[in-house]
């Protein structure tokens, strides 16, 4: 975070602080949102959204894509395997697409001052948690690591390669990662057990999938509020604006971060 901070500081003398301001006010502002909410967000009455019950099948191909993506044989075929088992498990379990993605007219403005809010406001506290385990796991021994998406927006030095990467943590990883586990995983686990306990699988199976450690708590974090977003809303637009917005963020600073290092 220091780094990245210099970094804007060499970019524009206060371009730093202006980024710094906004995402502190974003943090206060989404603070204030879930103390209003704080009484019922881990209540076990977190239930608003449809269980979607599973057959044996269905739980056997989720769980041999989970352990191939884990294992990083999809490769950059994730995200769109991600998908494409959620709009089939969404078909077969006689889902439509409307369902977890209806969206009135009124509704756009909501889910665009909510979804930018949450995501700006969460960013920085995060950031700071991330980089406080990493600090933490250093201090053990362990060597510095970097989330494979991170280390290609590092590699990448043309627009051609920037490009679709930007398409990919903007677009494809967002959408196909807010369908699987919170359209599918996420709902199907409330059939099983609590609606917490639900949300604590579905959001610890998302973090996992980046496979980086220090990442692991503040992405499990991002991934219980996003649940309970999709509780409150019943919709998973806002999930994909806060996720998407958080994911740009990060390639920004990323990009800030490497060319005025």
């Amino acid at each position: 975070m220091q780094e990245l901070t210099d970094a804007f500081n060499r970019s524009h003398p206060c371009l730093g602080m202006v980024c710094v301001i906004l995402l502190i006010v974003s943090t206060i502002g989404c603070a204030i949102l879930c103390w209003k909410d704080r009484k019922s967000f881990f209540s076990a009455s977190i239930s608003t959204g449809s269980p979607l019950r599973l057959t044996l099948p269905d739980y056997y191909i989720v769980t041999v894509f989970i352990v191939l993506i884990f294992l990083g044989l999809a490769g950059p075929m994730t995200d769109l395997l991600l998908a494409i088992i959620a709009l089939i498990i969404w078909k077969l379990r006689t889902r439509s697409v409307h369902t977890y993605l209806h969206l009135t007219a009124r509704g756009v403005f909501k889910v665009l001052g909510l979804g930018l809010m949450i995501a700006l406001g969460v960013y920085l506290p995060l950031e700071l948690l991330s980089d406080t385990i990493e600090k933490v796991l250093q201090s053990f021994g362990r060597p510095p690591s970097v989330q494979e998406a991170v280390k290609l927006f590092l590699q990448a030095k043309t627009p051609g390669e920037v490009i679709p990467l930007l398409g990919l943590a903007i677009l494809a990883a967002p959408i196909a990662e807010e369908f699987f586990f919170r359209g599918v995983i996420y709902p199907a686990a409330k059939c099983i057990v609590s609606p917490n306990y639900a949300m604590l699988l579905s959001s610890f199976l998302f973090a996992a999938l980046h496979r980086n450690l220090p990442s692991l708590i503040p992405l499990m974090l991002l991934g219980m509020l996003l649940c309970r977003v999709f509780e409150r809303t019943g919709s998973l637009w806002t999930g994909i604006l806060i996720h998407a917005t958080f994911n740009a963020v990060s390639a920004i600073f990323i990009f800030v971060a490497r060319f005025y290092s």
